[in-house]
């Protein structure tokens, strides 16, 4: 996407599919983890950090990089 040119903020995110899943976190991390039952409440409450200015573009960018 900065290839491109393209300004929209990407944010990772870990999702364990299995709720039974044990996982444990010894630092600090800027990536949520998230079990599959946190993640429409996580999409929900989600708050970009900066708007995206350029939204045809950032598509476009998208739609190529299925491509590859």
């Amino acid at each position: 996407m900065k290839k491109k040119k393209s300004k929209a903020w990407i944010q990772g995110v870990a999702l364990f599919s299995n709720d039974k899943a044990d996982v444990s976190i010894y630092q600090p991390t800027s990536i949520p983890v998230l079990r599959n039952g946190d993640r429409i409440r996580y999409l929900q409450s989600y708050k970009a950090k900066s708007k995206i200015a350029n939204i045809r573009q950032v598509k476009q960018g998208i739609s190529e990089l299925k491509m590859l």
